[in-house]
């Protein structure tokens, strides 16, 4: 997670952008993935992950998440 940002944030095609608290974040507005892996980048742990969507890009039809001792997202 970042603590501190300089420069100009860029639009991507994938949404608008918007800073959210933690608390806030609306993951049922994001990627399917990102509500399994998200608390594991906000907690600090470290993972190892691989997702399959379905045809349609819209819902992870089959995952691989774990926690990876002695990984850490806060070095």
């Amino acid at each position: 997670m970042l603590r501190r940002f300089s420069g100009k944030a860029r639009q991507t095609g994938e949404g608008r952008l918007k800073w959210f608290p933690i608390a806030g974040i609306p993951c049922q507005k994001m990627w399917d993935d990102d509500g399994y892996w998200l608390p594991y980048a906000i907690s600090g742990l470290g993972f190892d992950h691989g997702f399959v969507y379905d045809s349609g890009m819209r819902r992870v039809n089959e995952l691989r998440l774990a926690n990876v001792r002695g990984r850490s997202w806060r070095g």
